[in-house]
């Protein structure tokens, strides 16, 4: 296997790694609002703890905090992005099922694929085309069969989140042409934390959770975005942001599983089928390379 085959598999290996801890993030956050938590608070904190990990890494392997001002320009200028993006995916699930929050959500490989041919940054191919319908149409018959008494706050959060998160995977790629992907993050974690803080002091409420449970779901939040969100950008210059997004795919399998062990949601047959046709889209992405 050459050098660039197992640098792909890497960059492959660590979405799927990022799918699962960002698929596994809602089904914590739901915990910590069973705990009493409510999403500021939940966010605020996911983001400074965010903001700290990445810090103190890059002050562990004596890495600069300098950055090209294009590029310094673009992750500060996605911090209010990401923090939409986080208020409406984390919000979502305290009014609608995780695995509801979770399928909205993945609209945004669609979104990414129509950005990107947009402004010329990744060529999109005809079957890649083909392969981001076609998830799109398990989504919806994902979506239809959760229809009945949906709550129209939940599902406007999610959709909110998934064209945040377009907007901002095709800014940060731009961003990382010319600097670390690891700093580019910090940056934009930083960038949500200062609007996050600031905002917190005036207008939110600290609701601490309470119990095992809560605590669990809360801490987890951040444990689980961190690792996610940092794999995710350290894979895309190797793979590209629509490859990337069509692989992070797999969060609904990682989310929905996760909801029904741990909070006992369940998925029905036409749910599932869905499902499954979110997963062939991203098998005919692969095959076609």
């Amino acid at each position: 296997m050459s050098l660039g085959s197992r640098s792909v598999g890497l960059a492959i290996v660590m979405v799927l790694i990022s799918a699962l801890a960002i698929g596994f993030a809602p089904v914590c956050a739901k915990l910590a609002y069973l705990g009493g938590s409510n999403p500021y608070s939940l966010i605020t904190a996911r983001n400074l703890m965010m903001t700290a990990v990445l810090g103190i890494g890059l002050l562990c392997f004596g890495r600069s905090f300098r950055l090209p001002t294009k590029s310094l320009v673009i992750a500060l200028s996605m911090g209010p992005v990401y923090v939409l993006l986080s208020y409406g995916y984390l919000g979502a699930v305290a009014y609608i099922p995780v695995d509801l929050a979770i399928l909205i959500y993945l609209l945004h490989p669609l979104l990414i694929g129509i950005l990107v041919r947009v402004i010329g940054q990744e060529a999109v191919s005809p079957l890649r085309y083909v392969a981001l319908c076609l998830a799109l149409l398990g989504l919806a018959i994902a979506i239809g069969a959760a229809s009945t008494g949906l709550n129209l706050v939940g599902v406007s959060l999610a959709f909110m989140s998934a064209i945040a998160c377009a907007i901002m995977i095709v800014g940060n790629t731009a961003a990382m042409k010319q600097a670390d992907s690891v700093l580019v993050i910090f940056y934009m974690v930083l960038s949500a934390t200062i609007i996050l803080t600031v905002a917190h002091l005036f207008y939110g409420t600290v609701n601490l959770p309470v119990g095992v449970r809560g605590w669990s779901g809360f801490l987890g939040v951040g444990i689980t975005y961190t690792i996610g969100i940092t794999l995710f950008f350290a894979a895309v210059p190797m793979l590209g942001a629509t490859r990337a997004a069509m692989i992070s795919n797999a969060e609904p399998i990682f989310g929905i599983v996760g909801a029904a062990l741990v909070l006992g949601e369940s998925v029905s047959i036409v749910q599932g089928s869905g499902i499954l046709l979110v997963l062939a889209s991203i098998f005919l992405m692969e095959s076609s390379r």
